[in-house]
């Protein structure tokens, strides 16, 4: 029986999975705008709180905290 490809690759070390976790965070973000024009206002401030939090919150792998690979 043939393996399947996830248990054919390498593991890639926590440095790198938080490069690629960060690329796609930031391709989603920016292909992936909602429109402010159709929501309503509290969801509008619902989103601005959220990236509000996001801005705050220091990185993981900068702060020592928990991060991927780990």
């Amino acid at each position: 029986m043939k393996a399947s490809p996830a248990q054919n690759c390498e593991p890639i070390d926590g440095k790198t999975c938080r490069s690629i976790c960060d690329a796609v965070g930031e391709r989603l973000q920016r292909d992936l705008q909602p429109e402010s024009a159709g929501l309503s206002p509290y969801l509008r401030g619902l989103l601005d709180e959220l990236e509000r939090r996001d801005i705050a919150r220091p990185r993981a792998a900068e702060s020592g905290g928990r991060g991927w690979g780990r």
